[in-house]
């Protein structure tokens, strides 16, 4: 285990409780955010020890990390998804592959697919993370050439950037950096393939991915979908067949959230998919339901919650609304929208940072940011402008 100030990181095998051996070293910084859309956004964390312990983080690449707050809150939960080492080289998900498929024409126009190669030992070891290709005018031969090869390299290729020859030996104490994304990215690394037809509800076809996400090859679900406090079902009936194949599970979500709900006692019918503690998924209206309610209140000591009871600023998350209230003190009067005030924020992301050591005399070293959302932002999220 590694440990910061009361915050401590461990690693846990994909689907199950069973804890890995976490590398030794000394932390030197925690940094972790939130977002309103995905839950759990992104997390890093450089770590100084000696060269043989950092460089087995390169085995835990793919598996899942916990990052534990004082009094063992969750702070994040995600995958390890890239390593960055002092002596230059960088590993990273980005680029691995361990299922491929090749879509093609062949030289009479005709549409084919070669069907997935895939490793069973790296969907095992990394969970499964899928390519789709495209060819023109080949033969059935020459595509399935390009997806062997496809495969073989995307198995291989967690060296994304260029490095300097020759390498200076490795010192034997080095820095690295790890880097984790929230496990909302998993559902980037699969292709949906509605297989049914027919009309059937927006959020039974989210149920529908949530269970699909069997991402390391067991029969253990990923992500576990959670509808009971937030979004069951959303009232809305939509084609299950699409015109665009190979769609992501994300991509996927994402649309049918976008749908939205047709509860008439909601303000809004736009909805977020967020995935938080316990691999637990979601669908919830913006500002959990209730917006523009409070969720958090600040001012120069501390964050408290909405009934006033301090809590840790780093379990405050993105998808809430915060009030300074200590700028109430200079005469505002009453307003009905928290956010028709000048110190009401909706929260789109949240960022902790977690300093090594006290900060020199006269630093300011802040350790919550958070990102307000602004109209462009909501724009964005929803389907962009036109002509933007």
């Amino acid at each position: 285990m590694l440990d910061l100030d009361g915050f401590s990181i461990t690693a846990w095998q994909p689907n199950s409780d069973v804890a890995l051996a976490v590398p030794e070293g000394r932390l030197q910084s925690v940094l972790f955010s939130t977002a309103a859309q995905g839950g759990f956004k992104e997390a890093t964390f450089p770590i100084e020890g000696e060269a043989g312990d950092l460089l087995r983080w390169y085995y835990l690449l793919g598996k899942r990390l916990r990052l534990a707050g004082p009094g063992g809150g969750l702070a994040f939960e995600g995958l390890v998804y890239g390593l960055s080492l002092s002596g230059g080289m960088a590993y990273s998900l980005d680029n691995y592959y361990n299922a491929v498929n090749v879509v093609y024409t062949t030289y009479g126009g005709e549409a084919a697919a070669t069907g997935w190669a895939v490793d069973e030992e790296g969907i095992a070891l990394r969970g499964r993370k899928e390519l789709v290709l495209q060819k023109s005018d080949v033969p059935a031969a020459v595509a399935q050439n390009h997806r062997d090869l496809a495969l073989y390299f995307g198995l291989r290729t967690l060296t994304p950037d260029p490095f300097e020859v020759p390498i200076p030996y490795p010192k034997r104490r080095i820095s690295a950096e790890v880097r984790c994304l929230g496990l909302y990215a998993s559902l980037g690394h699969r292709r949906w393939i509605q297989a049914l037809s027919g009309v059937r509800d927006t959020g039974l076809q989210v149920q529908d991915i949530v269970a699909a996400t069997n991402f390391y090859g067991d029969s253990v679900d990923w992500l576990v979908y959670d509808g009971l406090e937030h979004v069951d079902t959303t009232g809305i009936s939509v084609e299950r067949e699409r015109v665009d194949t190979f769609m992501t599970y994300q991509q996927e979500v994402e649309r049918l959230a976008t749908l939205g709900t047709s509860d008439a006692a909601a303000k809004d019918r736009l909805l977020w998919f967020q995935v938080w503690d316990d691999r637990r998924c979601c669908l919830t209206r913006w500002g959990q339901g209730d917006f523009p309610a409070t969720d958090y209140l600040v001012d120069s000591r501390s964050v408290f919650d909405a009934g006033g009871a301090q809590i840790p600023d780093w379990l405050a998350r993105a998808d809430s609304v915060m009030l300074t209230p200590n700028h109430l003190l200079l005469g505002y009067g009453a307003y009905d929208d928290v956010l028709e005030t000048p110190f009401g924020f909706y929260l789109l992301e949240t960022e902790y940072r977690l300093p090594a050591g006290k900060p020199q005399k006269g630093q300011v070293t802040p350790n919550l940011r958070v990102k307000p959302a602004g109209s462009s932002d909501i724009y964005s999220l929803i389907g962009g402008m036109v002509g933007a």
